[in-house]
């Protein structure tokens, strides 16, 4: 699988199968999904010192991989987002 929307679709559902679902995501309204997603980008360009600052969870649960893993869960973290948005607005 190359095509990116697919790699960042199973990664949003291997997400999802971890337990960060719709309702956990709900909880996040202050940006946390977005600079998760910063956070994975700069992992991606290899400035892990700021990424690791910029990351809003605890540092261990940042585990960046290689630059185009790091790419497809920042994809994945921005649908994630969106989602929420959309969530939100329909509320």
């Amino acid at each position: 699988m190359t095509d990116p929307d697919a790699l960042i679709r199973a990664e949003r559902q291997r997400q999802t199968e971890l337990g960060y679902t719709a309702r956990h995501d709900d909880l996040h309204t202050t940006g946390e999904l977005l600079l998760a997603a910063q956070a994975y980008e700069l992992a991606a360009n290899g400035n892990l010192r700021t990424a690791r600052r910029l990351w809003p969870w605890d540092a261990a649960s940042f585990r960046p991989g290689t630059p185009e893993r790091c790419r497809i869960k920042a994809g994945a973290l921005r649908l994630a987002e969106h989602d929420r948005l959309a969530r939100a607005r329909r509320r």
